[in-house]
């Protein structure tokens, strides 16, 4: 596995480090806000993750997986792409990246969140 993109199956192994990483170990479904919230668009790309890694790893043409989740799937790469499905190597690179960017940009509204708490706590506590 490689953390540069060559081809589907890195980009796949990605996908399911960083499900275990920023899905499974921030709670799961039962994550709250910051973490997740389904109001703030700037926490999509955990489900994103999230529906990825099921996509990748959970045959999506078996009779079980349901037309919905295929729906969200390629609606994830329209979102990202501008195309229902990555096409070749440098579309999976370009995936990569940009979900690496709203990574980024999910941790550090974290942050904010949580410096913003603090603040207001500190306040709060040297007002009393």
């Amino acid at each position: 596995s490689s953390f540069f993109i060559r081809k589907k199956e890195d980009f796949k192994n990605w996908v399911n480090m960083m499900y275990q990483l920023l899905y499974e170990a921030s709670g799961g479904k039962n994550a709250d806000y910051p973490i997740a919230s389904f109001e703030e668009r700037v926490c999509k790309v955990r489900y994103d993750i999230n529906k990825l890694r099921n996509y990748y790893y959970h045959d999506p043409d078996t009779a079980g997986y349901p037309e919905r989740e295929k729906g969200r799937v390629k609606n994830i790469f329209v979102d990202y792409l501008k195309r229902s499905e990555p096409e070749n190597m440098l579309e999976y690179r370009e995936l990569h990246l940009k979900i690496l960017n709203r990574i980024t940009s999910w941790l550090l509204n974290i942050i904010n969140v949580q410096i913003e708490k603090r603040n207001s706590s500190w306040t709060k506590n040297k007002q009393e």
